[in-house]
């Protein structure tokens, strides 16, 4: 896949209230994070964040996490969960 640099990426992924800033505060806890004891499942490599929507979407009983290297890649995810938020994805 070929990246597109994306203008304004990495500004819009820093400032998203969904984006996991102080990960240490959270290891081994993430129950405080989502407010609840439902099981965490990770994806690596969350591209524009198809997938771990829709599976947060049709899995509310499950804590989700992605991952992904790449700003400009992520941000499309991020503005995926601007337009409808879920609770259980991070």
């Amino acid at each position: 896949m070929r990246l597109k640099n994306i203008p304004g990426a990495k500004e819009h992924v820093d400032n998203s209230e969904f984006l996991i800033v102080n990960k240490e505060n959270y290891k081994g806890n993430y129950r405080k994070l989502f407010n609840n004891d439902n099981p965490l499942h990770i994806e690596i490599g969350i591209g524009k964040g198809n997938f771990i929507y829709n599976m947060a979407k049709n899995n509310p009983d499950i804590n989700f996490i992605g991952i992904e290297k790449y700003d400009s890649v992520m941000v499309k995810a991020v503005e995926k969960l601007e337009s409808e938020s879920l609770p259980n994805l991070r």
